[in-house]
């Protein structure tokens, strides 16, 4: 008789265990696949001499602005040694969910894009939100989410004119 209770128990135990279990898992499974679907290396392989740098404006009063090739490879130098794939499943989700919905209210909006603009050719649409950057690389439509260790300010800095370029 003793036996037959404690097979019930473990049975009752069991079978009010297991749909928690299947919550947990589930959960988990689905708080990582972003954070895995975001991973990996972190590079703009396209960008090279022919690229340049368009910066959106921010506000309507701002007018649309393009530097030089040299400008798109000291960026893309930027973002490749220091950007890493964000493994916050929230903020990964987040930025999806805001891109693709409202696509607005960016601290900086930049594009790194050939020059002579041909059909085919990669570009990478950037969108800065304090220190998270969304990377969207055309026409592949990967999308990621990167932490960065830099500001709007500091990509500003990267974007001034050098001394010897300035015109007096």
């Amino acid at each position: 008789m003793n036996k037959w209770i404690h097979r019930e128990t473990v049975q009752t135990n069991i079978r009010s265990w297991l749909p928690r279990a299947f919550l947990v898992t589930l959960l988990l499974a689905v708080l990582s696949a972003p954070v895995i679907w975001n991973a990996g290396r972190v590079e703009l392989s396209e960008v090279n001499e022919s690229y340049i740098v368009a910066l959106m404006p921010i506000k309507t009063s701002d007018k649309f602005r393009k530097f030089e090739n040299f400008y798109a490879i000291k960026l893309k130098e930027m973002i490749e040694k220091s950007a890493t794939p964000s493994r916050n499943p929230f903020n990964i989700l987040y930025q999806h969910l805001w891109y693709n919905t409202i696509t607005d209210g960016y601290d900086l909006e930049f594009w790194l894009e050939p020059a002579e603009n041909k059909f085919g050719d990669n570009y990478y649409i950037l969108y800065l939100s304090g220190n998270t950057l969304f990377l969207r690389e055309e026409y592949d439509g990967w999308s990621r989410v990167l932490d960065i260790p830099f500001t709007h300010s500091d990509i500003e800095a990267a974007l001034e004119q050098l001394p010897a370029e300035s015109v007096p």
